[in-house]
């Protein structure tokens, strides 16, 4: 990496062969993002979801970057003989992960300056994505009247889905911003890591804590790199501040007295150990289901009724993506939770009452309920395990998640 980048070089063109489109050319370098073709937008996508560059996909970089990611992984160096000749080896290395959306990925240098020559990358759910360079004849480099080259040429631009993508505005609009909050999703970034995202200064600003780990720091840079007018820092001294429920739930009751629900609870499990081992899942399950509560409320407030009208209806359907993702993964950990508690609570004599939630028209005022009592469970969960002081009852804990689902259901229904 350190030599191919060494001498840095134009913007060229690869040959790019997939599973999902026809083979197709595209120019590769700092302005292709700008030219893009429409038939390159589904493996653009492919790529956005490794969180593999696109707009400069074939380097050691871009596939150093991908492999340092990789917690658990096997390489392969091999020797193999260059096609245009014969006489002449390249150097291919292989690397396969069990981990992450690319199962395995393969980059072909030239011995000599170690340029990339060609790359695949294999994903996991059987797609697969092949780059080659294309070699400028002298007769092309000097506008000659050769032989046509055997590749595809190189398309006129059409006219994207997002007309942003080719001609940028002077400054940053809600799309752009809502195109930076879609790919910080993609790579799990937008569950309160960060501290902000939002336009400023015609920019769209994304800002973290400057201890978040450099691994995580490139990954967050490396997903919106190729979007216009955004700006990325890591400067603040400390982590972005808990909303006060989370930092209440993480705290100890220590010294306190346990409730007397917690004392029946554990002497119903069998034990301390059991009940510790319960306390445990339940937790984790509840982090999930707050962290997912405040992205979809952030989503919201981000994109207001008002605002929303403003979208294109394929950038509509992009928000709407998104929110049904986290309400999704919401009630899937509220459904878990459900499965562990309401067996345990019910033994202990809690009974839920029936609920009638308001029915809202559209998912925003939707989502302030459901956060108000994603709340709600955390507390009763906080007080009912002996987390935090104060005592809760099996049949109050019972009625928030059943109110808390039928909100779910509420939200669920006004996105469809």
């Amino acid at each position: 990496m350190a030599v191919s980048q060494s001498q840095p070089r134009a913007a060229h063109r690869i040959r790019v062969r997939s599973s999902r489109q026809p083979e197709f050319t595209r120019l590769e370098g700092a302005q292709a993002a700008y030219f893009e073709v429409a038939q390159a937008q589904a493996v653009a996508a492919l790529f956005q979801k490794a969180s593999w560059d696109w707009n400069d996909p074939l380097s050691a970089r871009a596939f150093e970057e991908w492999r340092d990611r990789q917690v658990h992984k096997t390489d392969e160096v091999t020797a193999v003989e260059d096609p245009q000749n014969p006489s002449e080896h390249l150097t291919r290395i292989r690397t396969a992960s069990p981990d992450g959306e690319v199962e395995a990925a393969s980059i072909t240098l030239n011995t000599g300056d170690y340029e990339a020559v060609s790359e695949r990358l294999d994903f996991r759910d059987r797609e697969w994505v092949e780059l080659s360079e294309i070699a400028e004849t002298s007769t092309e480099s000097a506008g000659g009247s050769g032989a046509a080259p055997a590749e595809a040429p190189v398309r006129a631009a059409e006219p994207p889905s997002r007309p942003a993508a080719i001609a940028p505005g002077p400054s940053a609009s809600i799309s752009d911003e809502l195109q930076v909050l879609s790919r910080l999703n993609g790579i799990g970034a937008d569950l309160g890591e960060l501290e902000t995202v939002a336009i400023e200064g015609g920019k769209v600003v994304v800002s973290g804590p400057a201890d978040l780990p450099a691994r995580r720091q490139s990954e967050i840079r490396a997903s919106v790199a190729n979007l216009p007018h955004v700006e990325v820092a890591f400067t603040s001294a400390a982590p972005a501040a808990a909303p006060p429920e989370l930092a209440a739930a993480s705290g100890s009751a220590a010294g306190a007295a346990p409730s007397a629900t917690t004392e029946r609870l554990e002497k119903h499990l069998g034990g301390h150990a059991e009940f510790d081992r319960f306390s445990t899942q339940l937790l984790d399950l509840d982090d999930a289901a707050i962290e997912r509560a405040y992205a979809l409320h952030r989503l919201a407030q981000t994109f207001p009724p008002e605002d929303e009208a403003k979208l294109s209806a394929e950038d509509l359907g992009l928000l709407h993506e998104l929110s049904r993702k986290h309400t999704a993964v919401l009630a899937e950990k509220v459904s878990e939770m459900e499965k562990i508690l309401v067996p345990e609570l019910s033994s202990l004599g809690g009974t839920a009452a029936g609920v009638s939630p308001a029915v809202h028209a559209s998912w925003q005022p939707a989502v302030e309920d459901v956060l108000s009592n994603a709340r709600r469970v955390d507390v009763l969960i906080s007080r009912v395990l002996g987390v935090t002081p104060g005592n809760a009852s099996p049949a109050e804990l019972l009625a928030a998640l059943r109110e808390l689902r039928a909100n779910l259901d509420d939200c669920q229904r006004a996105l469809r």
